[in-house]
Parts: C-alpha cells; structure tokens; sequence
C-alpha cells in the first residue's frame, strides 16, 4: 500500500529538495557578497581544525574568532599560506567577508590582512 502513495509524492520530495538547494545557495552567496568589512584585530591564538582531508583554520582574536578559507568571491586560494604568516601578538586590518553565525559554525572569513603593529616576537 506504500508503493502507490509513495508516487505522487516523489514529485513533491525532488521539488522541495531543489528548492532548498536554491534557498541555501543564495544565501551562501548573499552571506558572501553583500558582508564585506573592514576590521583591526590583535591575534590572540589560532589552531588548524583537521576533518578528513580538509583544515580549518581558525584565528582567535580580541574581538571574536575569525577562519581563514580560500574564496571563489576574492580569487584568493593561498589559505594555508595566509594562516602561516599570522602571529599571535600581532594587530592587523583586514577585510573580513562573511558573519558568525554559530549554529552553522561559521566564521568572517579573513581576506588580506596587513600588519598595523607587530608583536615583540614575530620576526
């Protein structure tokens, strides 16, 4: 009796998952387009989150947590040398793109950052 009910519905179930793929998509984009800023921070620490074959890198900051990803948006896919070259102590500016939306585990995304004043220790 489920085989015949489960017909018409099938429709239905590719419509809403297309539509969902849709309403997440632009809103990524949305996420990443339209929430550029500008931002001075001093690194407070930073760690490299390892999930299978992909890192996360995170930089703790005094004013929140930030990642540093590679973007399509800014043509920018050094992300691994970008989280080297930060040190902890160090004050930066930096255009940051995206917003902390913790549910999802999401961090502004680090773009350029430029040194403002370097910590005693950095080289």
């Amino acid at each position: 009796m489920s085989q015949p009910l489960a017909r018409p519905l099938m429709p239905l179930l590719v419509l809403l998952v297309l539509s969902c793929m849709a309403v997440g998509g632009g809103l990524h984009l949305l996420n990443a387009s339209h929430s550029v800023t500008g931002q001075t921070f001093t690194v407070t620490g930073k760690e490299a989150v390892k999930n299978n074959q992909s890192s996360k890198y995170l930089i703790f900051t005094n004013v929140t947590t930030y990642e540093v990803e590679d973007s399509w948006l800014y043509w920018r896919w050094d992300s691994s040398d970008v989280y080297g070259r930060l040190a902890v102590g160090t004050t930066y500016r930096a255009t940051l793109q995206g917003w902390r939306i913790p549910f999802f585990s999401m961090y502004p995304n680090i773009i350029d950052p430029v040194v403002i004043e370097a910590s005693a220790t950095s080289p």
